[in-house]
């Protein structure tokens, strides 16, 4: 019974998070921006909400800007300089472009370290970002150390419960199921579950993608009631949140390989729905179309 970890679950986003006001560095010392303009933060706010909406060229105008008026401000702009790379560094991952992405992220992680004394929660979101990248790429003992560093900063800044700490403990458990620990990345996953059902919407699209993880995990170890439950669970969360998503067609299709065993017919019906509302999508994934086809071809007697 195949459980593969399709490519885009990697993670649910790469999720990249616009400065807080009065941040903390892991030594409590305040890193609030000085001097950002309004004009700045218009800026980047427009481009936040082009990223969000898809509009790609126009997020990106919008942080290049941002990104000059921060330079040209010299000492003012210093603070706000590593995360306006890595808006852009998020703009090149939403474009496929990981090599671009990477080295912004980088670049954003070198400017952190020559103007502030200890890492922000903001340079936290830096390395998660790496992190994910490096997982997608199969760099998992890259990808885990980089996780295991954006959680230790998450704990001095945020606190273990919070749903920015939960983001990066479900990308460790991702990399830890990737290489095989499915004790320790079932512990990861319920922990992170725990955490997101205490601070966040039952419908979150974190917490399903949570579930998902934990249904993997229990179905690789022969917990198969339990795999069921996890994966309708997460399921229910995507179809309130977009019935048409490659998301739910996903989780749909690790259900059905979990109730094959014992209904087939069942099976086949959960993902020939799943390809029929995902191809109602305006934008259909191809690979998770293909995937789809390729399983009720196997499966069809």
């Amino acid at each position: 019974m195949s459980t593969q970890i399709y490519p885009s679950d990697e993670s649910p986003t790469l999720y990249y998070s616009p400065a807080h006001r009065n941040c903390r560095t892991a030594r409590g010392e305040s890193c609030e921006p000085v001097g950002d303009s309004a004009e700045v933060t218009a800026l980047e706010r427009l481009g936040h909400a082009a990223l969000c909406g898809g509009r790609l060229d126009e997020a990106e105008t919008h942080f290049r800007v941002a990104l000059k008026r921060r330079q040209e401000a010299g000492s003012r702009g210093q603070a706000g300089l590593p995360q306006a790379f890595g808006r852009l560094g998020v703009v090149a991952v939403a474009r496929g472009d990981k090599e671009e992405a990477r080295t912004l992220f980088e670049l954003g992680l070198d400017l952190a370290r020559a103007v502030r004394s200890q890492w922000t929660v903001e340079d936290a979101m830096l390395l998660h970002n790496l992190a994910c990248i490096a997982r997608a790429e199969g760099r998992l003992e890259e990808a885990e150390s980089l996780y295991r560093g954006a959680l230790e900063i998450k704990h001095h800044t945020l606190g273990a419960d919070h749903p920015l700490t939960a983001t990066t403990l479900a990308g460790l458990g991702w990399a830890v199921l990737g290489r095989g620990a499915h004790a320790e990345a079932f512990g990861l996953f319920q922990q992170t579950r725990q955490l997101l059902e205490r601070t966040a919407e039952e419908g979150s699209p974190g917490l399903a993608h949570v579930l998902l993880g934990l249904g993997l995990v229990c179905l690789r170890t022969g917990q198969v009631e339990a795999a069921e439950a996890s994966f309708r669970r997460a399921a229910a969360i995507w179809r309130h949140l977009r019935p048409d998503s490659p998301q739910l067609a996903r989780v749909r299709l690790c259900l059905a390989r979990t109730v094959y065993v014992r209904d087939r017919d069942y099976a086949r019906l959960i993902v020939a729905a799943a390809l029929r509302d995902h191809q109602l999508a305006e934008r259909p994934d191809p690979r998770v179309v293909q995937r789809l086809l390729a399983w009720l071809d196997q499966h069809t007697a």
